[in-house]
C-alpha cells in the first residue's frame, strides 16, 4: 500500500511574498526546528506551536487572527482571570521589547489587537475594520509571535519556564527587571 501526504502551504502577506531567506535565516530555522523536535508534547510551548501552524495556513482573517490569539494567550495569558487585556499586553511588551519605548509601543499595539480579538470572539460585526487595518493587525500579531517563539526557543531555560509552573511568576517579574 502506498502512503501519501499533503503539504499545507503557509500563507504570507503580500509584503512578504518576495522575501528570500538568507543562509543565516535557514541556519536559525534549523536550530529552532531542532529545539521544537525536543519539546515536551504535553507542555505549553508545544500546544502553542500546534495552534500556530493551522493559523498560518488559514485563509479567513477572523479564524487566522483568533488562532494566533489562542497562541499568544497560551504563552502569555495569566493563570487567573482578571485584567487579562492589561496583563497580556504588559507581559508581551516586557518579554519581547528591547527598550522602554519599544515595550510601551508593543503594549499599546497588543491592547488594540486584543480589542479586535474580543470583538471577533463575541460575534461583533467589524464593519469599520478595513482590509488594510486587518492586514496590519495580522502582520503585527505574527511579528509578535515570531519574536516570542525565537526568544523562547533560543534559550533552553525559557522553554522550561514557559512549560512549567514558573511561567506566571517569571512573566510577572519582568516588570521589575
Amino acid at each position: 500500500m502506498r502512503q501519501g501526504s499533503s503539504i499545507a502551504r503557509v500563507l504570507t502577506s503580500d509584503d512578504d511574498i518576495e522575501n528570500q531567506p538568507t543562509l543565516g535565516d535557514l541556519k536559525m530555522a534549523g536550530a529552532l526546528l531542532a529545539k521544537i523536535l525536543h519539546l515536551d508534547r504535553k507542555a505549553t510551548t508545544w500546544f502553542a506551536l500546534r495552534m500556530l501552524f493551522p493559523a498560518l495556513r488559514e485563509h479567513h482573517w477572523e479564524t487566522r487572527f483568533l488562532l494566533e490569539w489562542v497562541v499568544l494567550e497560551a504563552l502569555f495569558g495569566p493563570e487567573s482571570a482578571g485584567e487579562t487585556t492589561y496583563r497580556l499586553a504588559q507581559r508581551i511588551g516586557l518579554f519581547i521589547g528591547d527598550n522602554a519605548d519599544e515595550k510601551r509601543h508593543i503594549f499599546e499595539n497588543v491592547k488594540e489587537a486584543y480589542s479586535y480579538r474580543s470583538k471577533v470572539v463575541h460575534g461583533r460585526r467589524l464593519v469599520k475594520l478595513s482590509k488594510e487595518k486587518s492586514m496590519e493587525l495580522t502582520k503585527a500579531t505574527e511579528k509578535t509571535l515570531r519574536r516570542a517563539f525565537i526568544k523562547i526557543l533560543s534559550e533552553p531555560e525559557l522553554i522550561g519556564k514557559f512549560d512549567g509552573k514558573g511561567r506566571d511568576p517569571y512573566l510577572d517579574s519582568l516588570l521589575f527587571r
